[in-house]
């Protein structure tokens, strides 16, 4: 069998431009911090805006509203829906799943549901695992939905010496929720060559911490350290997959890597420059979204009319661990 994307549906908080930013870096560290040294930081990552979640809403408002969304663009209701498969790291509980509670918002009355989680790289994951029960014909309907709130674990009070400054990453973070219909349709080469790699001995470059600590719960990265690792992997990796993309698609139309960057180039490797044409960058509009990147990027790309049906695709994520996926499908 074979699995096709129906339709992605997303959902955008208010906007928090770099001024607003800082005001709170201001306001968190005192007054040791340099905020134009980090605003120099932050415009040569081109950083300059991200959405952050309101007081009054949680994740799992925003995955309902990306959910719920998905579903009318697709014209799939809910108890036609076999799996929903949550795959954000923010969760409201550490039990039940996330999934347990959009399947109880949904009305999904059919729908198994379970979570799975691997920071930025947890969608691309669960679209193959959706592949692989769509494949078996176990499923036929599988809704893969991710939210996160990085806002909420930005580490405020950080940013006043050496050490903290080389986090300023964090601030690159934003609040979103995205969901993505995986259905039985299409012919072989409309989703494959999935590829992921893992290399745990990178594990302490980015981390969010369960525990007792001080630093619990708090998005602590090594960004210098972090961007010379990601450099060193992905500019093999990223080549090396995008051209075996094109070689199982017969081409390439457009292609998706996390966005991390508003200047991504440094981690392609040696890219030919139709390739590097052909690249969607959503971060300018909305930061770094975590493990929701991905379809995001999608969405707003075929709203631009950038990303269309029956396009080549292909999707590439380097995410904290260190870990690489990447995946090919005809949208």
């Amino acid at each position: 069998m074979a699995m096709r994307v129906g339709a992605i549906g997303y959902y955008l908080p208010e906007e928090v431009t770099n001024d607003e930013l800082l005001a709170r870096v201001a306001a968190g560290s005192g007054p040791g911090v340099d905020l134009k040294r980090l605003e120099r930081k932050l415009i040569l990552n081109e950083a300059e805006t991200r959405c952050f979640i309101g007081p009054e809403e949680t994740a799992v408002d925003m995955a309902e509203k990306a959910a719920r969304r998905c579903l009318e663009r697709s014209g799939c209701q809910a108890q036609d829906i076999d799996l929903i498969l949550y795959a954000g790291m923010k969760r409201e509980y550490v039990e039940p799943a996330m999934s347990v509670l959009l399947q109880d918002r949904l009305g999904a009355k059919n729908a198994n549901a379970f979570d799975l989680s691997n920071a930025c790289l947890g969608f691309l994951n669960a679209m193959e695992v959706a592949k692989l029960y769509i494949d078996s014909g176990r499923y036929q309907k599988i809704l893969v939905v991710s939210a996160e709130t990085g806002s909420e674990w930005i580490p405020w009070d950080k940013f006043t010496g050496e050490s903290e400054m080389a986090g300023f990453s964090a601030l690159t973070v934003s609040d979103a929720a995205a969901a993505m219909l995986l259905e039985e349709g299409g012919d072989e080469k409309s989703f494959g060559l999935f590829e992921f790699k893992t290399f745990g001995e990178y594990h302490d470059l980015c981390q969010i911490r369960i525990g007792k600590g001080g630093d619990d719960l708090k998005l602590l990265v090594e960004s210098r350290q972090l961007a010379i690792t990601a450099i060193e992997i992905l500019s093999e990796f990223i080549p090396r997959f995008l051209h075996k993309a094109i070689e199982h698609l017969g081409g390439l139309d457009i292609w998706f890597p996390h966005q991390v960057t508003g200047n991504p180039k440094r981690f392609f490797g040696k890219l030919e420059d139709e390739l590097h044409d052909i690249c969607y960058n959503s971060f300018l509009k909305v930061g770094n979204t975590g493990s929701l990147s991905i379809p995001l990027g999608m969405a707003l790309a075929e709203e631009e009319g950038a990303l269309k049906r029956g396009d080549k695709v292909a999707l590439i994520v380097g995410a904290s661990g260190f870990s690489y996926g990447g995946a090919c499908l005809v949208y």
